[in-house]
């Protein structure tokens, strides 16, 4: 079931965009052509987030879950068309207070076969999700999911609990590739795999090298993890003297799965393809740079605090710093990125 806007639509060769609201007003700022689209542009996209809470997805979905109701849907903002997830009968995934959620989709579309929708739960060791195209993957059947499902995992018994506070203090790094979810597990040398066929499975890739990855004199960095290609990132952005507004080092890594081991070996390109990151807001995203209009073997960031879009080149180690606009005061980032479905 889907339901439809009847508003205007976005180009979506306008996309990826950077909204930003300020002084009660919705800016939209195109990427691709680097200027900031007319007032008005985006009052649409504005009124529907102002009715919904709102999550990007890696895949380019917006999850949405409206106030007082229980209604939950994927939004795509540029065809305005929905698609209706389960209800959040007792408001217990979207609408409890305190809590900081990651959602994403294992495949590309709530259609495609096996999909689950996935909602991470960063306050406690949670995992909510759904079937919405009624096929539950993994040969083991099952039907379009009526109600969101939560999984506990790590009761005492299940995979890793006396590692409790590392594993749930790891999920932050949940990333969805070919259906299935990889969690980097922080200063351990495995990586976990979650599966659905059709219950949650963990699994692990054992023997990953952990070592240090980012060098000496950085005393705090992100470490961003990305799906591009089929295959997992790992960005760095890494800050000097405990000073988060200075960035002294953007770096990556890819895992390189072998039959005797695994290893994160330092890429130096991304084979065409641009990577999307706004830190701190969980909105990551790979692209093909020539479709999405943007530079090729580069990451796009911003900094908490700061409107400047910065573009690190990974062949030329160099970094371009772009004003997205000069009405918009200096300390605005933007709040949300809006990205063609992938």
């Amino acid at each position: 079931m889907e339901e439809s806007d009847d508003a205007s639509q976005l180009d979506p060769k306008l996309a990826p965009l950077l909204l930003f609201y300020h002084n009660n007003s919705t800016f939209l700022y195109s990427m691709p052509t680097r200027t900031l689209l007319p007032a008005g542009s985006g009052d649409d996209i504005s009124d529907m987030l102002r009715r919904h809470l709102c999550w990007t997805t890696p895949q380019g979905w917006l999850l949405m879950a409206r106030p007082a109701t229980p209604d939950t849907l994927l939004w795509d903002p540029f065809t305005r068309r929905g698609f209706v997830l389960p209800p959040d009968t007792d408001g217990d995934v979207f609408h409890r207070r305190g809590r900081h959620l990651i959602c994403l989709l294992s495949r590309s579309r709530p259609t495609d076969p096996g999909c689950v929708v996935l909602v991470v739960d960063l306050t406690e060791p949670v995992l909510w999700y759904c079937r919405p195209s009624g096929d539950g993957g993994g040969g083991g059947g099952g039907g379009r999911d009526r109600n969101w499902v939560k999984h506990e995992y790590l009761q005492p018994g299940t995979l890793h609990h006396e590692l409790r506070d590392i594993v749930h203090s790891s999920m932050g790094s949940i990333t969805a590739i070919n259906g299935k979810f990889y969690v980097d597990v922080i200063n351990k040398s495995y990586v976990v795999v979650l599966e659905f066929s059709p219950e949650p499975v963990f699994t692990l890739i054992d023997g990953v090298d952990s070592k240090d990855r980012i060098g000496r004199g950085y005393t705090r960095h992100s470490k961003i993890y990305v799906e591009s290609d089929g295959e997992l990132y790992c960005v760095y952005i890494c800050h000097p003297i405990r000073c988060d507004r200075i960035v002294a080092r953007v770096v990556v890594y890819k895992l390189d799965v072998m039959a005797k081991g695994s290893t994160w070996v330092k890429a130096s390109s991304l084979g065409g393809r641009a990577i999307i990151v706004l830190p701190g807001r969980f909105v990551v995203a790979s692209f093909n740079a020539v479709e999405a209009g943007l530079e090729a073997n580069c990451i796009y960031y911003w900094l908490e605090g700061q409107k400047a879009l910065y573009v690190y080149n990974m062949e030329r180690g160099t970094t371009a710093v772009y004003n997205p606009g000069a009405d918009l005061p200096n300390h605005l980032s933007p709040v949300l990125v809006v990205m063609p479905i992938r």
